[in-house]
């Protein structure tokens, strides 16, 4: 009986090992092919194919998405087959020609077998940047760049004709040669390497005209209308101007040129930049590319310029470079200041006095510099200083709450006019009430910016209050 439980026991367990083999199996048959793991690299490698950089008569380069092109090289230097006086980036091609005289693999992956699946797995497909070469001792060899590979730093495998590894190479090196050979034309160099050297600035197109010009060590908007300018934002402009470029040479102009396929035919943006000892530079925009740049010629080429070279050049506007402040004037340079209101009218006059200490002796800065102090007269009577020295100090401190149109309708009347006079120079600020509690600053009959109206009040009240 025992013997007979144990003999059921045994089928049972037996039934159920089979059970689990039928499913293992169902489950196998199942699931998709498995697809063969990627071999990782193993090794770093020398120099795999080495020759000297002279032995090369020439190579030939097929971008992926650009037509082939083969350079030779005549008495030392690579030029372009059947133009050779087009002007190449003599750092790239040297570059190039390097690894073509020496192909070094990072590092060495597994032996090659050349089947469908491995091309497809590694990237090698129909379409592929490649490269071949002559040499001067009758050799030829050719490579191949694949997909990127699982590796810490940026690589790519890499299979070198006739040999029988995969290898890994560094990205940067399939990069140098996926290049069009426009890449490799000369871009002539834009940059001003003086800021001070600039005299006028400008930006023309079809919606918006603005020039700045260099007065002295200040700048001041000519166009659309008279405006002194932002110190920091010439600052940041100037600084971009200084370190300009174009990024890549496209095509020479000539007669069969096609402007309008580059956007450069019509409704251009036009930038000026005029130097006291070089030729003025002249840059026009066109298309635009892929939202980073834009298409420019440039003395009878089209190149390539990103938005991030162009900077603030490229949306140039008033509000991006005017005067922030209400005033631009000093408080040292004022002579006489006039503050008129409906129900107020004072004209002070400001004299500047050596301070003296009570020994007599005239008090001097930290440069060795007489300090001065403001004497100040309301109507030919001399005042406390302070209610003066503080209301323009406000002044000078405030910034705008918001832009305004430059073609804004003011109210007739302003409910506040500030007159600044220096020995040469004066600026008349009218300030007038917005219906959303703001005032419109116009300064010297031309408004770009609105403060807060309370900030005015709060100013104007130091001096009601004096």
């Amino acid at each position: 009986m025992i013997a007979r439980n144990r003999h059921r026991i045994w089928l049972r367990i037996g039934g159920l090992a089979l059970l689990c083999l039928a499913l293992i199996v169902a489950l196998m048959m199942l699931k998709p092919p498995k697809v063969l793991p990627l071999p990782q690299p193993k090794e770093s490698l020398e120099a795999v194919f080495q020759t000297d950089i002279e032995n090369i008569r020439s190579f030939t380069v097929y971008p992926l998405n650009y037509p082939a092109y083969m350079l030779v090289q005549l008495d030392g230097l690579f030029a372009v087959e059947g133009q050779p006086d087009y002007p190449l980036k003599e750092t790239d091609i040297a570059f190039m020609a390097e690894h073509v005289a020496a192909v070094t693999p990072a590092e060495r992956v597994d032996e090659w077998v050349d089947t469908p699946l491995n091309r497809a797995n590694f990237g090698f497909v129909d379409n592929t940047v490649r490269v071949t070469a002559q040499l001067k001792d009758g050799r030829s060899i050719g490579f191949q760049f694949g997909a990127d590979a699982p590796t810490e730093t940026p690589s790519v495998y890499f299979l070198l004709d006739q040999d029988q590894y995969l290898y890994t190479m560094p990205a940067s090196v399939r990069d140098l040669f996926d290049q069009g050979l426009h890449f490799l034309h000369t871009v002539p160099d834009i940059s001003t390497t003086d800021t001070s050297d600039i005299l006028e600035i400008s930006v023309n197109a079809s919606e918006r005209s603005v020039r700045l010009l260099s007065v002295g060590t200040t700048w001041a908007l000519t166009e659309p209308l008279p405006y002194p300018a932002s110190s920091d934002a010439m600052q940041r402009l100037l600084s971009t101007v200084q370190q300009l470029r174009l990024a890549v040479f496209v095509t020479d102009i000539d007669d069969q040129t096609d402007l309008s396929s580059y956007g450069l035919a019509q409704d251009t943006t036009t930038i000026t930049i005029k130097r006291r000892d070089q030729a003025s530079l002249v840059l026009e925009l066109g298309a635009d590319i892929h939202g980073i740049g834009a298409y420019c010629a440039y003395e009878g080429a089209i190149y390539m310029v990103s938005y991030l070279a162009l900077g603030a050049l490229h949306h140039l506007d008033v509000q991006g470079v005017a005067f922030q402040g209400i005033t631009d004037i000093p408080f040292a340079d004022v002579k006489h200041i006039e503050v008129r209101t409906p129900e107020l009218s004072r004209k002070y006059s400001v004299q500047w006095v050596e301070r003296v200490a009570p020994n007599n002796q005239l008090v001097l800065d930290e440069n060795g510099q007489v300090q001065m102090d403001a004497k100040i007269m309301l109507e030919g009577t001399v005042v406390d200083a302070d209610a003066l020295t503080k209301f323009y100090q406000r002044l000078e401190a405030m910034q705008p709450a918001k832009p305004l149109p430059l073609d804004i309708d003011l109210p007739p009347t302003p409910k506040l006019t500030i007159s600044v006079y220096t020995k040469g120079d004066s600026r008349i600020l009218s300030f007038y009430a917005m219906d959303d509690g703001k005032m419109a600053l116009s300064m010297d009959g031309y408004v770009v910016w609105a403060y807060e109206g309370q900030a005015v009040e709060q100013a104007l009240k130091i001096l009601r209050n004096s």
